[in-house]
């Protein structure tokens, strides 16, 4: 099995636009710890409902934060062990 054949599509990624309330709902409605945050189709790294509630900011937006994984890299075609 490689990478590509990991990547689930049912879970979308969030804008850096958007704000952490709308993460907050997304993280519980899909049942993950982290989703990603993209800008124009780049991934920009992983938000977490930790960090978000450390913050006590639900109005910010996801760009204002610290992004988990922003140096995170994975060929399309790595094998997963």
């Amino acid at each position: 099995m490689v990478a590509a054949e990991l990547i689930n599509y049912m879970i979308p990624p969030l804008k850096v636009t958007d704000d952490a309330h709308k993460a907050v709902v997304w993280i519980e409605e899909f049942r993950c710890n982290h989703l990603p945050v993209v800008e124009n189709g780049k991934l920009l790294g992983f938000i977490s409902e930790e960090a978000i509630l450390e913050s006590n900011e639900i109005d910010k937006r996801l760009g204002d934060f610290h992004l988990e994984g922003e140096d995170c890299y994975v060929s399309l075609d790595s094998h997963f062990y």
